[in-house]
């Protein structure tokens, strides 16, 4: 890592900015516990020697985990780490029944940003043998108590989106269309995992691009196999706990393949 390449651009395989990527070692560094809370962050100086980069970018990559709340700087004291946050508050779930999924959205409240006609699907989806005809694109925020803490982008098929696009469109996606026809709806196929955000969903989620953020993408097909909604749940990752529930546990261990 040096500053000709950040200067370069086009050099580095990762177009990552370079300021963000030593922000992202500093927090991986931090959550990994090589500094602990109250410890103090070696200087600027040091910093620069160490990843070979201009002091400029080095304050870059400090400002911004500071703005994410992981450091705090002191004038004349030095930098260092925050106390490590609370248990996030917002708890997410991957539901097994209809019960559980209205407890799981309780007290959500999903703001809409976007909407538009969508001719196919999105680029994070991977190859989808069967498609509707035609998607309607919906981007919302995600808030509890007032604090946004998810964005969600959703391709639903336009046909089932006609049949109640109000509500859609303000509501809870999948609570909505699930009331639409139970009979519609053949296997809901969900992934989750970990990335750092593109600059529109840091913006939505009031973080920076090196703040991890947890995603959840789902798949929702009909009984022909038809892909009616994509989604991508991005959520700020100081406000994520994942809970699973597994019911007829006598039967997981042979089914511990599915998941």
């Amino acid at each position: 890592m040096n500053e000709s390449d950040d200067s370069a651009g086009q050099g580095r395989a990762d177009d990552t900015p370079l300021y963000l990527q030593i922000a992202t070692l500093i927090r991986g560094r931090i959550n990994d516990g090589f500094w602990l809370p109250n410890d103090k962050l070696p200087t600027i100086a040091h910093l620069v020697d160490e990843f070979g980069v201009a002091r400029a970018t080095v304050r870059q990559a400090l400002s911004v985990l500071e703005s994410d709340g992981l450091i705090v700087r002191h004038r004349g004291r030095g930098t260092y780490v925050r106390e490590k946050p609370k248990t996030p508050s917002i708890l997410m779930s991957i539901s097994v029944d209809r019960d559980q999924f209205e407890s799981d959205v309780e007290g959500d409240q999903p703001l809409l940003v976007e909407t538009e006609r969508a001719e196919g699907l999105p680029s994070f989806v991977e190859s989808i043998d069967r498609t509707a005809e035609t998607y309607q694109y919906i981007l919302k925020s995600h808030s509890v108590d007032g604090s946004v803490y998810a964005l969600d982008e959703t391709y639903l098929d336009e046909v089932i989106y006609e049949k109640s696009p109000f509500n859609i469109l303000h509501h809870q996606t999948l609570e909505v269309i699930l009331d639409l026809d139970g009979s519609l709806f053949g296997t809901c196929e969900k992934t989750i995992g970990v990335e750092l955000p593109n600059s529109r969903t840091a913006g939505h989620l009031d973080i920076s691009q090196s703040f991890p953020c947890a995603v959840l993408y789902t798949i929702l097909r009909d009984t022909a196999d038809k892909a009616i909604l994509v989604s991508k749940r991005s959520y700020r990752g100081d406000k994520f706990m994942m809970r699973m529930v597994v019911r007829q546990v006598q039967s997981f261990t042979s089914n511990i393949g599915v998941f």
